[in-house]
């Protein structure tokens, strides 16, 4: 039979390692209490460990800069080219904040399995993000929209200088 004092010996450093972990997931709780989980991404943007605000920032800086830029295709007879920038581009910031507060504010013991999880596979936020194209696109539409025409085989039966 083992004697209390060595029982308190050997159980001791099983609660401390017990109280460590309590320590270290309360204080990762409370760091993470308003930020994104890690391997969160909206798109190719990592907003890991980011508030809320600085997430839909850089977001949106990400947008602004994506929507300058214009989209070329080509035809065999012509090239066209889609402004984005004047064609009504919006980003819908609600699925940014619908992600995050589905991955806060549950129960302690699911809150504790979901950032376990976090850390192991990644998370894709998809916003929705809304273009008006039509007058760009009718524009396109007119020129190459054409009525089909009968192919025509003509013969020239006119003798040839070299023949």
């Amino acid at each position: 039979m083992a004697k209390p004092k060595e029982t308190s010996k050997n159980l001791l450093p099983i609660v401390l390692s017990v109280l460590l972990f309590l320590l270290i997931v309360t204080t990762y709780q409370v760091f993470m209490a308003d930020k994104y989980y890690p391997l969160s991404f909206v798109g190719n943007i990592n907003v890991s460990f980011l508030t809320q605000g600085e997430a839909a920032r850089i977001v949106q800086a990400n947008f602004q800069k994506r929507a300058r830029q214009k989209l070329t295709f080509y035809s065999p007879q012509e090239i066209f080219t889609i402004d984005i920038a004047t064609s009504s581009a919006n980003l819908d910031y609600s699925k940014l904040s619908e992600a995050f507060n589905n991955s806060h504010g549950r129960p302690f013991q699911d809150q504790v399995k979901l950032e376990l999880q976090t850390i192991f596979s990644p998370a894709q936020i998809t916003p929705k993000i809304t273009l008006n194209l039509d007058k760009q696109l009718d524009a396109i539409a007119l020129a190459v929209d054409k009525e089909p025409q009968d192919a025509k085989l003509f013969f020239d039966e006119t003798p040839n200088a070299e023949g």
